[in-house]
């Protein structure tokens, strides 16, 4: 994310990074490791950036 971005709402980020980790979590036998949140988040981050980037062109 650049600076001056804007960051993405609660709501996106439970819905993008937190809920899929807790899915794996609670109904699947492999356990979300850092990388895999790690990508959810800088996937949720660059779909942030790229939004604020549209807002303001």
């Amino acid at each position: 994310m650049e600076q001056g971005a804007s960051p993405p709402d609660s709501q996106k980020l439970l819905d993008q990074v937190v809920a899929p980790v807790i899915y794996r979590i609670l109904f699947t036998s492999k356990s979300p490791d850092i990388a895999y949140a790690t990508g959810l988040l800088d996937e949720c981050l660059a779909q942030a950036a790229s939004q604020s980037a549209r807002k303001t062109a």
